[in-house]
């Protein structure tokens, strides 16, 4: 049990070093992310969003609503793919 932690203090130490405090995973993680939310709202903004009132989707700030869950559901789905590889 005793190599099992020091190995996992290791690695945590590593991964601290490597990836925590850089500029290249803020923008990963936070504006990467927003950034592309708005690229998809601002493209989705010039249809005519009636036709979508079957779906559930009345007006934009429902449209807005199913972007920013589509695209959390997204991130969290590429996270977990990106962990276990």
């Amino acid at each position: 049990m005793r190599n099992f932690w020091d190995t996992f203090v290791a690695e945590y130490r590593n991964t601290k070093k490597n990836f925590f405090g850089r500029l290249s995973n803020v923008i990963t993680l936070l504006v990467w992310p927003f950034l592309s939310l708005l690229t998809c709202y601002y493209c989705y903004r010039s249809f005519d969003v009636s036709q979508l009132s079957e779906y559930g989707i009345h007006g934009f700030d429902d449209l807005f609503l199913f972007i920013v869950s589509g695209g959390i559901v997204y991130n969290c789905f590429w996270a977990m793919v990106q962990g276990a590889g």
